[in-house]
């Protein structure tokens, strides 16, 4: 049994890297962090089936793997992959368990692979790392541009799940920049965001981190409707800048707190984005590609792909229509697969987690969660649509995140009908991709 936090934290690598011995990976990040107490009498029994190719032992309870076969070929690829999200992600994990024990289990990684530990485990080169576990990244991928500048905001409403993470991603980002600071806004959050955003801008072991946190308490009772509270919170953000010396930076560097950018986030990517937004003054704003698909389609404004609010057609639909019919219409039509080779996507607006601006631009524009009638819609749109007016907003592909399962068409959550409607749509897509139809031929 794992603490769901725990396997939030650790189970990182994609699918395709660990599709079996999943518990072997997850015991053993335990066990280097948190070490193990020996039961040895036996507390349950395993069925040995015929094809069984890893506990072929004919004693029950018996040692540690109780395997009769060979086990190397299976336990040197997980601990190196261990090896590698230890490294990877080693900030996250210093937050978590704290800087010595991070340093231990990299040394207790590297002695049961058999290779000695990097020179100073605990502090990673971050284009090293990337380099390792990308093959791409390299010291002047991730450094440049080494003159620019930014502020990185964000918004938090329990979020202390996710911000270990979070945080080590905007941590490597920070690092294509010359000069950073960091402005986060936490409001009605029951859980511990507010301190660990604390502790994160403080900690001496990176010199303190230029920076605040601003807590607005409870902002339900007088703002009921979740969009209004979050442009509120976004708003205080941009309000925070402007009072500062970090006003004459020049990038915003706008992110989701939650589990967008939780997981592992090319930082090669993010530098392209900067360099490519610094290229041309007519450009105001880059906006992340995801993968499996692009998922935000409430923040999008493109006049061929999302014309429109989303939402607002299905909360309006006629009473003969079903809710499935105008989601798999408004919003999973609208989710596609953008491989990260293709150029920018100019757009009225996106956001997908993560967006960064000229940060004289969006000084001058604001968030809105409402529309004119009152009814919610993604406070970025108002927020684009004012910087739109003064340069080109984009979605990078290269600059890659991961969607939120929770935002995606889910096969379990619809009937055998619509279930083969997707499948029929996912088809076509293959023949002819969507995303054709930006770009002329």
């Amino acid at each position: 049994m794992f603490r769901r936090s725990f396997v939030d934290l650790v189970l990182v690598p994609p699918n395709d890297d660990l599709r079996l011995y999943v518990d072997f990976y997850l015991s053993t990040f335990a066990a280097l962090f948190t070490g193990v107490i020996a039961i040895h009498e036996a507390l349950y029994a395993y069925r040995m089936h015929g094809r069984n190719k890893h506990s072929n032992a004919t004693v029950m309870g018996g040692r540690y793997n109780s395997s009769t076969r060979a086990w190397e070929s299976v336990r040197t690829p997980i601990l190196q992959l261990i090896r590698t999200v230890l490294e990877s992600r080693a900030e996250a994990f210093r937050m978590a368990f704290g800087e010595g024990r991070h340093g231990e289990a990299m040394a207790l990684i590297a002695g049961a692979i058999g290779e000695p530990p990097a020179a100073e485990p605990a502090k990673p080169r971050r284009s090293g790392v990337l380099g390792r576990l990308f093959g791409k990244a390299d010291a002047s991928s991730v450094s440049s541009p080494a003159q620019s500048s930014a502020v990185f905001a964000g918004v938090a409403r329990d979020c202390a799940i996710h911000l270990p993470g979070v945080l080590a991603t905007l941590g490597r980002f920070a690092a294509s920049y010359a000069e950073t600071s960091f402005v986060f806004v936490v409001s009605d959050s029951a859980d511990d965001s507010l301190s660990i955003l604390q502790r994160w801008l403080g900690d001496a072991s990176h010199g303190g981190r230029r920076g605040k946190v601003i807590d607005l308490g409870v902002l339900a009772d007088r703002l009921p409707k979740r969009s209004e509270r979050i442009a509120y919170a976004r708003n205080a953000c941009l309000d925070e800048i402007r009072r500062s010396d970090w006003a004459g930076y020049d990038h915003l560097v706008m992110a989701d707190l939650d589990d967008v950018l939780a997981f592992p986030t090319r930082a090669d990517g993010f530098a392209q984005a900067v360099r490519w937004l610094d290229g041309c003054p007519a450009r105001a704003a880059v906006l992340a590609n995801a993968a499996p698909r692009y998922y935000d389609v409430w923040a999008l404004r493109h006049d061929r792909w999302c014309p429109q609010d989303c939402w607002h057609p299905i909360w309006g639909r006629p009473d003969e229509e079903s809710f499935e019919a105008a989601k798999f219409r408004e919003v999973f039509a609208r989710q596609i697969e953008i491989p990260a080779a293709l150029p920018p996507i100019t757009v009225r607006s996106a956001f997908g987690g993560l967006g960064i601006y000229r940060l004289s631009a969006a000084l001058a524009a604001r968030y809105c969660g409402l529309d004119g009638a009152g009814r919610e819609v993604s406070e970025h749109v108002a927020f684009n649509e004012a910087i739109a007016r003064s340069g080109e907003l984009c979605i990078f592909p290269p600059l890659q995140v991961r969607a939120p399962e929770q935002h995606l068409y889910r096969a379990c959550e619809f009937s055998r009908r619509w279930r083969l409607a997707m499948l029929a749509r996912r088809a076509a897509e293959m023949l002819r991709p969507p995303w054709r139809r930006f770009f002329p031929p």
